[in-house]
């Protein structure tokens, strides 16, 4: 970003700050533009949501205050309008869709809207409310389904050992099999990577994409292993994507040592229009980085993280705040 007063480039400025939220304090790494020549520092739009970003996802995290990306996903998944939703919770009228937005609801509001994720409680929640029948009557069918959909996909979280609920460990997003399929069909179709590369390859990306907006791209929790960091049961993850993702071939390969390796290739060019145009450009950024390099060579630049020197001992599963502080990209 240049100067507004010199019309150079300036650089980037990250410190340990202190911020306060509803009368609670926060430690966030605040990011700043700093002018040498006038020794002033600016946001751009970026960096004011990324500092912002910090500050309320920790509030949210303590106080169990559903995210906009839950809030929003609560209500698709009964069918229905953000307004009807509202009367449904006792709202005002725009309310819910504030809350989708961003805005951040109170304690109350926050446990009615926690409240709604169980679908008898909604269910209880729908009866009561002023909606016309013929609404209250799709609602309650779409809540049968819902219950399902929940139980199985409850049992398959818990299988993979993935998170339902956002926090630090896991940037802030539920994970979703479809955006990591998608992710992984992605890295198969540009490098047909071998699987230790492969952990490293989806490490980066949602690290890096937590560095620039404090969530990660994929919901994923990571640990530090001898080979570098690795998506908790990764081993598992993969096993039921390749289940699922006809397109996506996991090949077995004898390699010189009698040792038998797994490279993942597409038979299909994958789908992307389950990412943003910001996941991209990060998806991109680490192809570019590391498509030249073997195995060894990724392994060894993983090696020099941080946050897997400290970690690696004990197997830690990772903070994303951690993201702030990997080596230069």
């Amino acid at each position: 970003m240049k100067s507004p007063f010199t019309g150079k480039e300036m650089t980037i400025n990250v410190e340990t700050y202190t911020a306060t939220f509803r009368k609670e304090t926060f430690d966030i790494y605040f990011h700043t533009y700093f002018c040498e020549d006038t020794k002033q520092k600016f946001e751009d739009e970026i960096f004011a949501a990324l500092n912002s970003n910090q500050l309320y996802n920790q509030y949210r995290e303590k106080h169990s205050i559903p995210f906009p990306s839950e809030i929003k996903a609560l209500r698709e998944q009964y069918g229905i309008s953000a307004a009807t939703m509202s009367n449904i919770l006792g709202f005002g009228a725009n309310m819910y869709a504030n809350y989708e937005s961003g805005e951040m609801p109170s304690l109350s509001n926050a446990n009615l809207i926690d409240l709604a994720k169980n679908p008898q409680n909604f269910k209880s929640l729908t009866e009561k409310s002023t909606i016309k029948v013929s609404e209250k009557k799709k609602i309650m069918l779409q809540i049968e389904k819902v219950e399902l959909e929940l139980a199985t996909k409850q049992k398959l979280f818990e299988k993979l050992e993935l998170s339902t609920k956002p926090t630090v460990l896991n940037g802030y997003s539920v994970s979703k099999m479809e955006k990591i399929s998608a992710l992984i069909s992605f890295f198969a179709h540009k490098m047909q990577p071998y699987k230790t590369a492969l952990n490293k390859l989806l490490f980066y990306t949602d690290f890096l994409y937590a560095k620039q907006t404090n969530f990660s791209v994929t919901g994923l929790r990571y640990q530090a292993y001898t080979y570098g960091m690795v998506p908790v049961n990764y081993e598992g993850i993969f096993r039921e994507i390749e289940k699922e993702n006809t397109g996506l071939e996991i090949k077995k390969i004898l390699n010189a040592e009698g040792t038998t390796i797994e490279q993942f290739i597409t038979k299909a060019s994958p789908t992307t229009d389950v990412f943003s145009a910001q996941e991209l450009a990060i998806m991109n950024k680490v192809v570019a980085k590391f498509e030249t390099m073997t195995v060894p060579e990724i392994v060894d630049f993983n090696h020099l993280e941080k946050l897997w020197i400290e970690n690696e001992k004990d197997k830690k599963v990772v903070s994303y705040q951690a993201a702030f502080e990997l080596n230069p990209f």
